[in-house]
């Protein structure tokens, strides 16, 4: 991280600037004095956070086109991608999603948590429309499940019907394959 800002910002009194930490002192005098935003260190400076989401993104756009690169060596007309979330702004799909030749993502809608339904459905259709805008053409959704999750805090399974409508929204919302 620290090589990344200093590639970034050259000096640590033009970080200092960017950053503004002269508010309250966090003035930086030495880059090893840096550390990613922690519970335990600091996370109350919004230049930090940004440029560590800045960081983690371009970490994991250099990660893809590694992984990518022999396979794309061998067979270029082949496409490649990898699996979008929801609610996960540790990075930056804006600049992901221009080294992925099509955006794919995981969807697992907590359906049946409350009796009504409509903000559960509602915030699923607004990350399908996400998904399809940031190519602006239709995506794939990579992952679902027709029954039940091991990793939410309350796993119900789907009630009857269930899979088959959420699998028809995606569709109404552009996408071009649902598997699990």
């Amino acid at each position: 991280f620290r090589r990344w800002l200093q590639v970034r910002y050259k000096t640590l009194d033009v970080l200092n600037h960017a950053w503004w930490t002269g508010f309250w002192s966090h003035t930086y005098t030495d880059w090893s004095q840096i550390e990613s935003p922690s519970p335990q260190g600091e996370t109350s400076n919004h230049g930090l956070n940004l440029d560590w989401r800045r960081f983690v993104t371009a970490q994991v756009k250099e990660f893809y086109l590694t992984e990518v690169a022999p396979l794309k060596a061998e067979r270029p007309e082949l496409p490649a991608t990898t699996n979008f979330m929801w609610y996960f702004n540790d990075y930056d799909y804006w600049q992901l999603k221009d080294v992925v030749d099509f955006v794919s993502w995981d969807s697992y809608p907590m359906w049946h948590k409350q009796e009504d339904e409509r903000a559960v459905a509602c915030k699923t259709a607004m990350y399908h429309d996400l998904m399809r805008t940031l190519k602006g053409r239709p995506f794939v959704l990579m992952e679902s499940t027709p029954g039940q999750t091991s990793w939410q805090p309350v796993s119900k399974l789907k009630k009857p019907g269930m899979h088959i409508l959420s699998s028809l929204q995606a569709i109404a919302h552009g996408a071009d394959a649902v598997q699990y």
